[in-house]
């Protein structure tokens, strides 16, 4: 295994901290690699195949450092140490702001009621796309099909009462990851 070429190193850090010096959010690695490319500074032949994250972590420069999001292991950012806490902090919101449950109280009774209503064995549920909306559990017409979507049963809640937005916000906190009930 031959080193990192030292220019290629130094393009990168030159890049990451022009970055960081005009924006405080994070500059992911797939852009990072765009960049690269864009300015022809990337080559597989002087990385001998390797990943940019290898190259950036087998560097060991103290100026560019790897922070990956935890909850999405795609979501990767090269950052400086300068700016390491920030872009840390940055992909913390970005986690809880993914987490959070949106407001329910907003979204039309109909759309509601199409997650929640009790169907028939056999039976899908259907939602209208576009205002007025309303669902139904028969198959609409099929010139009609395109305005409609088909409600998931994975999505669904059958029964589970909607007389306060808010409890049915607190219900959709509490299952977490959808799953299927009757």
């Amino acid at each position: 295994m031959s080193p990192i070429p030292e220019a290629l190193v130094a393009d990168i850090r030159k890049i990451v901290s022009e970055h960081y010096e005009k924006d405080a959010s994070p500059l992911l690695l797939s852009d990072l690699g765009q960049t690269l490319q864009k300015q022809t500074l990337w080559t597989s032949t002087a990385t001998e195949g390797k990943t940019l994250r290898q190259v950036i972590e087998e560097a060991r420069d103290p100026d560019l450092l790897i922070v990956r999001d935890k909850n999405s292991p795609a979501y990767v950012a090269v950052t400086t140490e300068a700016c390491k806490k920030i872009v840390e902090q940055f992909i913390e919101r970005r986690s809880q702001a993914s987490a959070t449950i949106p407001d329910l109280d907003a979204l039309p009774r109909s759309v509601l009621l199409a997650f929640c209503v009790r169907q028939e064995s056999g039976k899908e549920v259907f939602l209208r796309k576009l205002s007025p909306f309303r669902y139904e559990t028969d198959a609409p017409a099929a010139d009609d099909r395109d305005q409609f979507l088909l409600v998931e049963e994975r999505y669904r809640r059958p029964g589970l009462k909607i007389g306060d937005p808010s409890q049915l916000a607190a219900s959709v906190g509490r299952l977490g990851s959808p799953r299927s009930t009757d």
